[in-house]
């Protein structure tokens, strides 16, 4: 339908305000018209205003880069304009410095007119150009008050003049011909503040403005401003002086009070106070007849109070243009009262230049209604540029988020909903009987506004609210409501009705059935079917008001009217409503709802109604566009729902009507081509066309002006709800009807909400823009190369895993559509190392097609495919010793692992770990799982290559570098040779695919029901997977083979050494032929430990060695292995022996004591594999050694007590001791463990042998107490030393248990003669424990910047430190550090608490110490048991819960009785030939350790609450590789201070990351 009225001739940004003087004598306008993205509205005008109103607004808050307002003013003679801003006007940031956005305003005032400008400030972005000219014309009678401010930027995001240009210019001027025939100027104020040209001796804008947070301009003129601009020069008249001095005494001063000022001194004396205490600055000085006024302050409210005061206090203004001028200095006003603003329908000013007014003829208006109140929303606003920006999609743009500069920590939609969520979780505090105070800057969701003694008298953008309230409370003037009740009731689908309500969700009519009889209805009396129609609509979103028909006949009413039925649903408390509601009357209520109203759109769509009768749809837009404006949750939602479901149901029809027009015109070519014969066809069937053009045309009008009343305000609504709706709706659109909706001006609301706040609302974006993609790909290289960037961001740092995974599945099409880049592709591409295994998997299919192209690439690079299908025709296909064209697949599949793990080394370079980290078990000796191996596990689900991974390991075994220079003679022998050395690995490629190897056997083997299901697939595309057994047998023969290529490297030897764990050794124990075989794997294996010091092969090696010893048929030859080990190990510490004085430190050099320390490695791994007593206590047969083993590691142990710092030997030093520390314990528990099965057999036990013992241990004891206590920081060996000590008592005191039930029994066998191994700890050593513990308390408090308690009452004082110094050298050194440094740091020190704590838990347990009444250890563990995490809080459970023992002791019953009939081993003596480890584990060889410490401990004595509790211990703070950090950084710390000594108020608290920043990494 063509529009009645001419088009507008005027450009962007172009606007025009005419004000006159009415009959009435009150000031109108005259005109005003404006143009996008300049917006003016007038509101309502009472009669009794003195002056016209109108807001400076711009669409989406603020100024884009680029943008161009010009605006024109003209004031009539003795008329009077006001004109204000909604809030700061915010220029936002340029792409460009060349990029420059201006504002224009001319004003022209005749003699006796009054113009008044008071806006808020301008607020330009960092990085923003900003230029402002304004000019401004008078009579010699014409007054003008201009106030011309800007700010810093957002202070809250830590601007501070970081824009790049910022010009602005006013000039004041006579108006030509009026005492001047060329006008004169009168005043010319320019600022320039450029980042480019600051001050010669500063650096930077932000130095030279000097702390300055906001300057302004005040420029008075003319009559009605005399009196203003006297009472400013009066007052910076009697400003101190510069030096002076009040000379008063105090008690003068203080008299001042009691001096009866008047009103106007006392103000004057509160007012120069504040000048002071803020800092503000200012002067005033009269100009040809004009008064300016310049000031400036630090803080931009500080300025905004002290104009508005003076404003206000003088009253000038006030009382010539009304209170509404001063809307920008609400917070000062204390008499004006908030009026509400609605956009003008009854006066002549047009959004054009022509029309006279702006209702079409059903009534209806061109827009819905606007109210201005404040909308809840805080998401960013739409940004635009102008049009014209040579031919660019400048719609794609979208400004930065935008905040109130006062406001520091502005909460966002997410942020609010979340804190929302919580409380509704957390639990009402017992301590807190009085009110909380109410949270400022959080938005209501309902959209109640705030009820104020005096509310603000202007409207306020969403980020400015919480500011001005927090202003209005400092006045006494407002204060916030409490946010409504949780136990507010529900409202849901109403149970009785009548009506349409009843027809659409109490009926079993379908949807279509009711829409046709509304529409009779509707045909017998519009009135009453449009009233019920409402009146549905109102059910729907639970307000049981009604309107009448007489509001339905009133449609300018509809505003007032859904405002009162919003007021009164308000009242109701109402915050549950149809469309949320979980109730199961409400399932299906949103179907039924969207289906009756595409249904009623279908049946006008069919019937013509929707394009003959127009005022249908207009009217029930009407209702429904003003009730999507609403700021309650509950009628915005429902009305969006309502509106979103007729636009589809537009969308549909618009689609049918295409569809015919393109078949009439069709037919009218075929019919016009018959000639004339057919004239009276082609009238038809051109009647036809004509009228279906005609319908289209007015299904486009409609369409459109819903897209412009409802989605375009509620796609950022404060609701993530409502955004998602508004975006599966375009979404829907954009694939109904591409032809409207594949156009920028609608792909860029999708762009935009690509960064909304809301992880749902995001994960709908992509799955639109996955529809679209698949089919439109080609057609959107604009709108893909603008948020292309943003899409890759989403796919590998989104904080939500399941938003990464569509994004991941969008940029997969994009790829296959040749839209990315090369640097997006490896973006993507690495993800295949993504910790998570849904990223993980979900870019598998991506990853596999960069594979392929690289294959692909390498394939042409060798001949072709035909080329080498003839050189390999005749390939054996169970030879995996030759090259095969397999290999090719192999080599790309390398060299992007590769090329991407270098990628990661180099933007994360991980340092390689202390080797004192590992010796005192701090970290690992070896990850558990590395990125590759995560990378593996998934190929191999599909890479056919992997799942036959013989075909890998012969790959890995060919000598490749012999055979890139050989030469074939047979046919095609270039060829050959040029596949050969295409295939060749490079660098660390064999390296990666060793690991990949190892994934491959380990998924191969771990799941054999898929093993069948591959195999069936495999074997037709020729590829062959073999049983576990076959399996078992090749992998064992492989092994020894891929050691002897690659054991040389301690980093591929690892690998290799990692298959033997997946390694089934029953075929060989059940297959006796099969041992020579297994003797060959493990000849290779203990070659690796005896050739290697690295503590990762070490770590590997005896972790196989024990797989074997687990195997009966096996555990012979392993022994022998072992025992030759040990002779080697024992000859080699014995040559130390013989040459050096082993317990004293620094008394060898560096080298000699790092293979010292290379030598006790091995020891303390020998240790753990069998019963070791007779190797340590038997004599030495070398001359200057002859003393036992034993003896030698307990005086070695001495070398860890410090004298004196030694920068270069402490580490070698500090390593070789920790090492004797561990081989020592390990020896002394498998004597408690000979010792418990004498005392179980009844057997006695030698004097002169507990005599022995008991010398050895209180040596050994000793010595660690001098380690311990010769050190005055808690690093690494005096913590290891500490836990040792704690193990070591705990495992005697494991003796008395058994000795105590035996005697309850009736023994009578004496085994008095072993209590001197049961000495509890010296009660001498409580204080230095409980430093020790307290340091490490202390270090894990600094990583997560956690306070710690204060001591109890009973308690000592807070501990001393003799370290500060070095405290605070800690704290420095953090700054240096990565986040993932800091991360890694963060979980050693947990680890590092945790393991002590378990360890003097056991202690105490145990009673070997702290037995005292005061128990002082026992308490100051306690102090901050809920500080510090979950782990350590489960760790110190075992302190306060008495019922924990005993639910341990009933796990630990039946975890002993499965340990004693495990499926490969053989039992009874089986099980005593294991050694003990007391609560230390360490990656897979500490996971032994532990299952020994409790068969050990457990053995036949169940019952033992020491046994329970060792075995229960799982070492809570075992900290994870890089690849599985995941799982402990993501352990929320809730800090619950309702322990002992506890000041806080008892909630939870996160870290001040959220730990969000790790998840987008």
């Amino acid at each position: 339908m063509d529009s009645p009225f001419p088009k507008s001739s005027s450009a962007a940004g172009e606007g025009k305000i005419i004000a006159r003087l009415q009959p009435d004598g009150v000031s109108g306008l005259e005109t005003i018209t404006y143009q996008y993205p300049l917006k003016l509205i007038s509101p309502s005008k009472p009669a009794e205003d003195k002056s016209v109103l109108v807001f400076l607004l711009s669409y989406g808050g603020g100024l884009v880069g680029g943008d161009q307002v010009d605006l024109s003013i003209q004031v009539h003679p003795q008329a009077k304009l006001t004109i204000v801003t909604q809030g700061h006007t915010k220029v936002f940031t340029s792409t460009k410095p060349d990029i420059v956005t201006r504002q224009t305003l001319r004003a022209q005032v005749a003699s006796g007119g009054a113009l008044c400008l008071l806006p808020d400030p301008v607020q330009p972005f960092a990085g923003s150009v900003y230029e402002q000219t304004q000019i401004f014309k008078l009579a010699n009678d014409a007054s003008l008050c201009l106030l011309d401010w800007v700010t810093q930027g957002r202070s809250a995001r830590g601007e501070d003049w970081s824009f790049v240009r910022w010009l602005g210019r006013n000039e004041v001027w006579t108006l030509p011909g009026d005492g001047d025939n060329g006008g004169r100027l009168l005043v010319r104020d320019s600022l320039i503040l450029d980042s480019a040209q600051a001050h010669p001796q500063m650096k930077t804008l932000r130095e030279s403005m000097h702390a300055i947070g906001i300057m302004g301009t005040l420029i008075l003129r003319g009559p009605l401003m005399k009196s203003l601009g006297e009472f400013f020069l009066a007052e910076f008249a009697a400003l101190p002086q510069i030096g002076a001095r009040d000379w008063r005494s105090e008690d003068a001063k203080k008299a001042e009070v009691n001096e009866g000022l008047s009103a106007a001194e006392t103000w004057r004396r509160d007012r120069l106070k504040m000048e002071k205490e803020s800092g503000l600055l200012w002067s005033a000085a009269l100009v040809r007849g004009c008064v300016v006024v310049k000031f400036g302050a630090p803080e931009v409210e500080a300025g905004r109070v002290w104009i508005g005061s003076m404003l206000v206090q003088e009253g000038s203004i006030d009382e010539i243009f009304g209170d509404h001028a001063l809307l920008c200095f609400t917070n000062v006003m204390t008499t004006t009262t908030r009026q509400p603003l609605m956009e003008t329908t009854d006066n002549t000013a047009t959004s054009s230049p022509t029309p006279t007014s702006t209702a079409r003829r059903s009534g209806r208006v061109t827009k819905a209604p606007a109210k201005f109140t404040p909308e809840p929303t805080t998401l960013s606003k739409r940004k635009r540029t102008s049009e014209n920006n040579n031919g660019e999609d400048g719609e794609n743009e979208s400004p930065e988020d935008e905040e109130d500069p006062n406001v520091d920590d502005d909460l966002d939609a997410s942020e609010v909903e979340q804190e929302r969520q919580r409380s509704r979780k957390r639990k009402p505090s017992s301590r807190s009987a009085k009110a909380k105070k109410p949270a400022l800057k959080k938005p209501k969701i309902n959209g109640d506004t705030p009820s104020t003694t005096n509310p603000p008298s202007r409207p306020q953008t969403p980020a400015e609210v919480p500011a001005v309230a927090h202003a209005l409370a400092l006045n006494n003037l407002a204060s916030l409501p409490s946010r409504p009740k949780k136990s507010a009731r529900v409202a849901i689908a109403q149970p009785e009705g009548e009506g349409l309500y009843t027809d659409i969700f109490r009926s079993d009519d379908r949807p279509n059935e009711v829409a046709t009889r509304w529409y009779h209805k509707y045909q017998a009396d519009h009135a009453e079917a449009l009233t019920d129609l409402v009146n549905c609509i109102l059910l729907s979103a639970g307000c049981d008001q009604r309107v009448t028909e007489d509001d339905i006949r009133d449609p300018d009413n509809c505003q007032n009217r859904l405002a009162d039925l919003q007021n009164v649903y308000a009242e109701e408390g109402i915050t549950d409503y149809p469309l949320i509601s979980r109730a199961r009357t409400t399932r299906s209520f949103r179907d039924l709802l969207v289906g009756f109203f595409k249904s009623l759109v279908d049946v006008l769509h069919e019937t013509d109604a929707l394009y003959k009768d127009v005022q249908i749809l207009e009217n029930i837009s009407r209702w429904v566009a003003s009730m999507s404006s609403s700021t309650l949750r509950p009628f915005r939602h429902t009305a969006t729902t309502i509106a979103l479901a007729i636009q589809t149901a537009l969308v549909k029809a618009a689609g049918i009507l295409d569809g015919r027009i393109s078949n009439y015109m069709q037919q009218l070519e075929r019919t016009k081509g018959k000639g004339s014969k057919n004239a009276g066809l082609v009238e038809s069937i051109q009647q036809n066309l004509t009228d279906a053009e005609h319908y289209r045309d007015v299904c486009k009008d409609q369409i459109q002006d819903i897209f412009d009343t409802v989605f375009v305000h509620r796609y950022r609504d404060i609701d993530a709800k409502i955004r998602t709706e508004c975006v599966e709706a375009l979404g829907n659109w954009i694939w109904m009807l591409p032809t409207v909706f594949m156009e920028p001006e609608y792909l860029r609301y999708l762009g935009w909400m690509l960064s909304d706040v809301m992880p749902q609302t995001r994960h709908e974006v992509l799955k639109q823009l996955g529809r679209i993609f698949k089919n439109h790909a080609e057609k959107l290289g604009h709108f893909i190369d603008r948020f292309r960037p943003r899409l890759v961001e989403m796919a590998t740092k989104d904080s939500d895993v399941n938003v990464r995974v569509v994004a991941i599945s969008n940029i997969h099409i994009l790829k296959d559509s040749g839209n990315l880049e090369p640097d997006e592709i490896d973006s993507i591409g690495r993800l295949i190392f993504d910790p998570e295994l849904r990223i993980r998997k979900a870019v598998l299919d991506f990853f596999a097609g960069c594979v392929n192209d690289s294959i692909e690439g390498k394939v042409e690079e060798i001949g072709g495919e035909d080329a080498i299908d003839e050189l390999f025709q005749d390939q054996d296909e169970d030879d995996f010793s030759s090259p095969r064209s397999d290999w090719v697949s192999i080599k790309c599949l390398a060299e992007l692992l590769a090329a991407y793990d270098t990628q990661l080394e180099e933007e994360n370079p991980v340092e390689p770990p202390r080797s004192l980290d590992i010796a005192v078990d701090a970290i690992p000796a070896v990850a558990p799982e590395t990125r590759i191996s995560l990378a593996g596990h998934v190929l191999y689900e599909k890479i056919d290559q992997l799942k036959n991974w013989e075909l890998l390991s012969g790959y890995l075994l060919y000598d490749h570098s012999s055979s890139a220079s050989s030469k074939s003679a047979t046919k095609g022998g270039s060829v050959e040779t040029a596949l050969r050395r295409a295939v060749a690995p490079e660098g660390r490629e064999e390296a990666i695919l060793l690991e990949v190897l190892a994934s491959a056997v380990r998924s191969s083997l771990a799941a054999p029901a898929e093993l069948e299901k591959s195999r069936k697939h495999l074997r037709a595309e020729g590829i062959h997977l073999i049983g576990p057994e076959e399996a078992a047998r090749k992998l064992a023969s492989i092994i020894p083979q891929l050691l002897s290529k690659y054991g040389a490297e301690a980093s591929t030897a690892v690998t290799v050494l990692r298959l033997e764990h997946s390694l089934d050794l029953n075929v060989y124990q059940q297959l006796g032929q099969d041992a020579t075989t297994y003797d060959r794997l493990l000849t290779g294996i203990c070659t690796q430990f005896d050739r290697h010091i690295d503590r990762g092969v070490l770590a590997e090696t005896t972790t196989a060695l024990l797989h074997g010893r687990r195997y009966p048929a096996l555990e012979e030859t392993v022994d022998e292995k072992v025992s030759e080990l040990w002779d080697k190990t024992i000859n080699k510490l014995r040559q130390f022996d013989k040459s050096s004085e082993l317990g004293i430190r620094r008394n060898l050099e560096e080298p000699v004591i790092i293979e010292l320390g290379n030598i006790l490695s091995k020891t303390s791994k020998l240790v753990m594999l069998k019963d070791c007593i007779e190797v340590l206590e038997a004599d030495g047969q070398v001359e200057g050694s002859e003393s036992p083993a034993i003896e030698v590691l307990i005086r070695i142990v001495m070398r860890g007590k410090l004298d004196q710092v030694d920068e270069n030997l402490d580490d070698p030093e500090d390593e070789a001791a920790s090492f004797a520390v561990k081989t020592c314990l390990f020896y002394f528990m498998w004597k408690v463990r000979a010792l418990r099965d004498a005392v179980n057999e009844q057997r006695p036990i030698p004097a002169l042998q507990i005599e022995r013992l008991n010398s050895l241990r209180q040596s050994f004891v000793r010595n660690l107490v001098w380690t311990l206590s010769s050190r005055g920081t808690n690093d690494d060996l005096r913590l290891f030393s500490t836990g040792a000590l704690c193990d070591l008592h705990v495992a005697f005191a494991s003796v008395r248990r058994v000795i105590e039930r035996h005697a309850a029994e009736g023994s009578d066998v004496d085994y008095s003669l072993i209590n001197p191994l049961l000495d509890t700890v010296d009660p001498g050593l409580t204080r230095e424990l409980i430093e020790i513990f307290t340091a490490s308390e202390r270090a894990y408090a600094r990583c997560i910047n956690r306070q710690l308690n204060n001591p109890g009452e009973d308690e000592g004082p807070i501990e001393h430190f003799s370290s500060d110094e070095e405290e605070d050298d800690e704290d420095e050194d953090d700054s240096n550090l990565t986040p993932v440094q800091k991360k890694r740091k963060e979980l050693k020190a947990e680890r590092v608490l945790c393991e002590l704590t378990g360890k003097m838990v056991l202690a105490i347990v145990a009673k070997v110490f702290d037995q005292g009444a005061a128990g002082k250890i026992k308490k100051r563990m306690l102090r901050n048991q809920n500080k510090l995490g979950h782990n350590f809080k489960e760790t110190l459970a075992y302190l306060v819960d008495e019922g924990r023992a005993a639910r341990v002791r009933d796990a630990a019953a039946k975890a002993a009785g499965k340990k004693k009939r495990p499926a490969p081993a053989a039992a009874g003596s089986r099980a005593r030939n294991k050694p003990a480890a007391a609560g230390n584990s360490s990656g897979a060889a500490a996971g032994k350790k532990q299952a020994l410490s409790a068969e050990i401990i457990t053995a036949d004595d169940d019952d033992s609450e020491l046994s329970d509790i060792e075995i229960e211990e799982e070492d809570p703070a075992a900290a994870p590789e890089p690849a599985e950090t995941t799982e402990l950084a993501d352990d929320p710390i809730e800090d619950n201070d309702q322990d002992e000594g506890g000041n806080g108020d008892g909630k939870s608290k996160k870290d001040d990351d959220g730990d969000e920043d790790m998840d987008d990494e």
